[in-house]
């Protein structure tokens, strides 16, 4: 099953250093140097960090996610899978990839709830600039693109878009939603609606529609007058409205850092758990 689950450089690998968690591109070198904790890589079957993957798919819970999900610059066990599994006493499956894009992520959901179904899915939603080639032929490695130089604004729509299509394909599985460090807040989407809004808004607008409704009492202009203005506001709407009814965790803060200097660690992976658990309708 899930025969296109797998990473195919890193099957049954054993790696010291992987990406920015290396003495040449770490973020801090000093603070590398003095990290307290061994640091490897090892890669299962489907060459994924993770122990081999349980025969019951459907009971376990799904971690997906980037390099946070994985784990860059931490031990295996200080990652939230791991916690996540000791916490509550049940098989937790770390589906991350570093690099991996929030569209990659779609992708596998949208597959495990059509091929396994499973009971609860947690994933960590990745930054915005990431994408993935369209080629279907190479695998979810090589389809990695770090950066794409989109309108912030499409990048952010085109996110809840993609997390309201999870939501509508979702039967019984839960799905809980969370956003790792700096994901869509450091973007500045809000400021920038808000300049937006400022260069159309007249004296007696409000400071700032709540809604899409209240963007309709305007009586000042014609909709053909706000043109592009209106279709901005009704996608971000829709974008919010996704925002404010998915179940969801703030996007985390960072407690503490990994040994690269700049993924989270065993602090605030342990802070997530504590959150997630409280949420989290254990299988039966």
């Amino acid at each position: 099953m899930l025969d296109d689950f797998i990473l195919p450089s890193r099957v049954n690998a054993r790696w010291n250093y992987s990406g920015i968690d290396s003495p040449h591109y770490c973020f801090d070198k000093q603070h590398f140097k003095q990290y307290p904790y061994e640091v490897s890589y090892q890669y299962n079957s489907r060459g994924f960090r993770d122990d081999e993957w349980p025969d019951d798919l459907q009971n376990a819970i799904w971690c997906v996610g980037d390099s946070f999900t994985v784990g860059l610059g931490c031990p295996q066990e200080h990652t939230w899978p791991s916690l996540l599994k000791s916490k509550l006493g049940v098989n937790c499956i770390n589906l991350g990839l570093d690099g991996g894009s929030n569209a990659w992520m779609c992708r596998k959901i949208h597959r495990l709830l059509e091929a396994v179904e499973p009971k609860v899915i947690v994933v960590q939603w990745s930054f915005l600039h990431r994408s993935e080639h369209a080629n279907t032929d190479l695998n979810d490695e090589l389809r990695r693109i770090e950066y794409v130089l989109d309108d912030m604004f499409d990048l952010y729509v085109k996110m809840f878009d993609g997390i309201k299509a999870i939501e509508q394909s979702k039967k019984s599985t839960q799905i809980i939603h969370s956003f790792i460090p700096d994901c869509y807040e450091n973007c500045q989407i809000d400021q920038e609606m808000q300049k937006l809004w400022n260069q159309l808004r007249g004296e007696s607008w409000s400071q700032y529609p709540k809604d899409l409704a209240e963007f309709n009492c305007i009586n000042e202009l014609t909709r053909s007058e706000l043109g592009s203005y209106y279709d901005k506001f009704d996608r971000y709407f829709h974008a919010e409205q996704v925002r404010t009814q998915i179940q969801s965790i703030p996007e985390i803060k960072k407690l503490d850092l990994a040994r690269d200097g700049f993924h989270y660690d065993i602090v605030t992976a342990r802070d997530f758990v504590e959150k997630l658990a409280s949420l989290i309708s254990l299988p039966r």
